[in-house]
């Protein structure tokens, strides 16, 4: 297995590294001696700097890209937030001795003295003004700590720490996976993203994998799918669409699949399941279903999949040892892990071959009025309904109780029902339903219809958002 350092001594230095588009200025290509010297730059001025632990956070995964690459050469420890929210620069100050990249100075833990302004347009305006670097490139050490954040979906994020040789493992075995399984991406192709670089997934494969293969990546997170179609037709150029579900359960119906069906190498999805309905509307449209990576920020990577094809169940990745506990969970063993067995929340049914299927999270599984009820199978059943589309169901605790709570998309025949009966009627035609299946102290006890779930933007469900939708206002009508 190389690492970047010797992969980065090895490479081209006139060979394009990223493609770099910003608002109101022309794009432009950065070669990979002109990241370099970049990088080398910044890095020695953080050499500089007492300041050991730092947060970076950059719109542009160009901008972050250098970095993130020049804080592991001077030795810094790197904290990789979601957001770069005032609530989360002063949650960071707790950790952080400083801030890079671009922040909100509004934030009480940021003063100008340990703040380091890193915009996208700083990159590219210096792009002709300095030479490519041809003398030596960045030496990163495989052991510099990297600080990444869960999603926080079920409460507060919480801080993984990483370490370089973990992301270099992993990239090495994803590719020797995909070799297996009969996937091959030509070297010549570019990786556009509609996820964000600072998540874990988005680092990973927008910015770590392509710098480590020699694959040009754009700096700009893509908004719409159209994006991306539309950049692959015009410029005839073989891409790759780092995606979630979030993007992919709500594509518009008109997109010039056809014309871009040479030029989009594959799609991939990540930060939670793909139902089946979206990996079908999917497969119709674009000939293929996305290929699904299966991990989370603990694990990282730790299986693919692809719907309505010979890899339609989870195949392990190249490096992982998958197996299951005593009570059904799936159980890893990987050089990528900093532990010897990580048991997860996921419960997992192995087929012949060793692949396996997903059952659902047992961490879902809740206490209510004394009797155990599956979230999951709450959801699903909900699902079954003619009138639903789509639903999540949480628990939030109140001051009196626990109060079961259910947020649903309507399909349209659900929609049309809600023009001729009021959300009472709804509710009570749902939970009719769900009397077949569920006794009534079993049953959300308090609904929300809305257009779309609550989710952040690697498609999980937010919990905030979701306990928003259910703090009583006086002009808030009550569906329960």
């Amino acid at each position: 297995m190389n690492n970047f350092k010797a992969i980065f001594q090895s490479r081209d230095p006139k060979q394009v590294c990223a493609h770099q588009a910003i608002p109101d200025k022309s794009a432009a290509s950065i070669s990979f001696g002109h990241w370099c010297t970049q990088v080398n730059a910044l890095a020695n001025a953080l050499t500089m700097r007492n300041e050991q632990q730092w947060a970076l956070f950059t719109d542009d995964a160009l901008s972050f890209s250098i970095g993130l690459f020049a804080l592991i050469e001077a030795g810094k420890d790197v904290y990789l937030p979601g957001n770069n929210t005032p609530a989360t620069a002063n949650r960071l100050g707790e950790h952080c001795q400083a801030f890079l990249g671009h922040w909100d100075t509004s934030a009480s833990a940021i003063d100008t003295e340990h703040y380091l302004p890193l915009n996208a347009a700083d990159v590219q305006s210096t792009r002709d003004k300095t030479e490519e670097q041809t003398s030596f490139s960045p030496a990163p050490s495989s052991q510099a700590r990297i600080i990444v954040f869960t999603s926080g979906s079920s409460g507060e994020p919480k801080a993984i720490e990483k370490q370089l040789w973990q992301f270099e493992q992993e990239i090495s075995a994803f590719s020797t996976t995909l070799k297996k399984n009969g996937v091959a991406w030509p070297a010549s192709m570019e990786i556009l993203g509609t996820v964000s670089h600072q998540h874990i997934y988005g680092m990973i494969f927008r910015v770590l994998t392509p710098l480590y293969q020699g694959n040009v990546f754009h700096s700009q997170q893509y908004l719409e799918a159209g994006q991306i179609l539309k950049y692959a037709i015009d410029q005839s150029k073989p891409v790759l669409w780092i995606a979630s579900p979030a993007h992919l359960k709500r594509l518009p119906d008109q997109l010039p699949w056809q014309q871009a069906h040479q030029h989009l190498v594959d799609i991939t999805s990540s930060g939670g399941p793909l139902s089946s309905e979206a990996a079908s509307l999917l497969n119709d449209s674009a000939g293929a279903s996305a290929l699904e990576i299966f991990g989370s920020s603990e694990t990282g990577g730790v299986a693919i999949r692809r719907q309505f094809s010979q890899l339609q169940y989870w195949q392990a990745f190249d490096d992982v040892i998958v197996s299951a506990a005593e009570d059904k969970r799936l159980v890893l063993a990987s050089e990528h892990l900093q532990e010897s067995r990580y048991l997860m929340d996921d419960a997992v049914k192995f087929l012949p071959d060793g692949s396996f299927e997903l059952l659902g999270r047992t961490d879902r599984i809740i206490k209510l009025e004394e009797k155990r009820l599956s979230l999951v199978e709450l959801e699903s059943t909900i699902n079954t309904h003619l009138w639903v589309k789509e639903n999540s169901c949480r628990v939030i605790n109140s001051a009196s109780r626990d109060l079961l709570c259910a947020v649903v998309v309507l399909n349209d025949q659900g929609t049309s029902a809600m023009t001729t009966l009021s959300k009472r009627e709804i509710v009570k035609g749902i939970k009719d339903f769900l009397q077949q299946y569920f006794e009534l102290s079993l049953q959300p006890r308090k609904w929300r219809f809305v257009d779309t779930l609550p989710v952040n933007s690697q498609g999980k469900i937010d919990t905030t958002e979701f306990e928003t939708l259910f703090v009583e206002t006086d002009t808030q009508p009550r569906a329960q």
